[in-house]
């Protein structure tokens, strides 16, 4: 029989089902590249964040594990852009008040961090400012910006247990700003080892001051720093709720000309393995609070509890896991190898 000019129904059929067969097969391979996409675009912790100093000449970007930063200023790291990470401006020194409104980072803010470290002299890195004189200012200068768009975080206070600082400056401060209100506790634990440093935060949940933002800590001691210190202390975030600890933070470099196990980057701006643990420690689902009460006063600072003001919250849609997307694209490989 000659060949015909025009393809038989068999033909057809074969043809229209390979053409399907493409199509469906392109279909989920293109599927499986966007979610991996989505997942990988979704991967940074919603409470990690990264403690990024001024002389930091690389990009935050580096820690794209983390999705907000913080550099003790009220503008933006130098060192390169930050893409879609938080930014979270702070008031670090009262000189600082003079700029509050004319900074476009605090315009835009959702949130507002109080002075740092207070309580302590300025040669440790505190601003120095008088827990009754620091309640002023915050009354004239910092509550006034309080709105639905703007939360506060109160001074972060070292976790010194000397008379006058730490938790003891603290609760000169919010007794001095009485009907000030606070969203977040800010607090900075260092100690000689891991366990010393999460035994300091417990004992500040203790008081009341909730939900806390750790946006500074460390082990002081070389040999009980790097990756075991960050795996830890990641853990450790985890096994709270969102109503204790909200957002914590790791300082990437500690000082500038030198560059020690404790630090997250190198010199150079690579990660050290502490900061490749800190980047990418996986963390589970962490519970959420559930509670509907307002946001502390300072008034009951004490014996308070408030409700966990929590941004940049997880996303409720469920993603596919990571293995699940691999196997879509294998099957779309498969399917249009058999086709070919």
């Amino acid at each position: 029989m000659p060949f015909s000019s025009s393809p038989s129904s068999s033909s057809r059929a074969r043809a229209t089902l390979s053409l399907t067969a493409r199509t469906a097969a392109s279909s989920l391979l293109a599927v499986s590249i966007l979610m991996a996409g989505t997942v990988s675009a979704a991967s940074a912790e919603p409470a990690r964040g990264i403690a990024w100093p001024w002389f930091s000449n690389t990009s935050a970007l580096t820690f794209d594990g983390s999705s907000w930063v913080y550099n003790w200023e009220l503008y933006e790291p130098t060192g390169g852009p930050i893409g879609s990470m938080e930014f979270v401006p702070m008031v670090r020194t009262e000189a600082d008040l003079q700029y509050l409104t004319s900074y476009q980072t605090v315009k835009d803010a959702s949130w507002l961090m109080g002075f740092n470290e207070p309580d302590m002299s300025t040669d440790v890195g505190g601003s120095n400012i008088n827990a009754t004189y620091a309640a002023q200012l915050w009354k004239t200068h910092i509550a006034p910006l309080r709105s639905d768009s703007l939360k506060l975080v109160a001074p972060a206070v070292s976790s010194s247990g000397a008379a006058g600082q730490g938790p003891s400056w603290l609760a000169d401060f919010l007794a001095a700003c009485d009907g000030c209100i606070f969203d977040a506790y800010a607090f900075h634990p260092y100690a000689s080892n891991r366990w010393g440093v999460s035994a300091l935060i417990d004992n500040f949940l203790e008081l009341g001051h909730t939900p806390v933002w750790v946006t500074e800590f460390n082990t002081y001691t070389p040999e009980e720093s790097g990756a075991p210190f960050v795996e830890y202390m990641i853990d450790y975030f985890n096994n709270k709720t969102t109503e204790e600890i909200a957002r914590y933070s790791m300082i990437s470099r500690v000082a500038q000309n030198t560059a020690t196990q404790a630090d997250l980057i190198y010199l150079n701006g690579s990660l050290t393995p502490a900061g490749e643990t800190y980047n990418s420690y996986e963390v589970q689902e962490r519970a959420q609070d559930t509670s509907t009460s307002s946001p502390s006063s300072s008034s009951s600072a004490a014996t308070h509890s408030s409700a966990a003001i929590y941004a940049n919250s997880a996303p409720e849609e469920h993603l596919v896991a990571p293995a699940s997307l691999i196997g879509l694209g294998f099957l779309a490989l498969a399917i249009l190898a058999f086709v070919s």
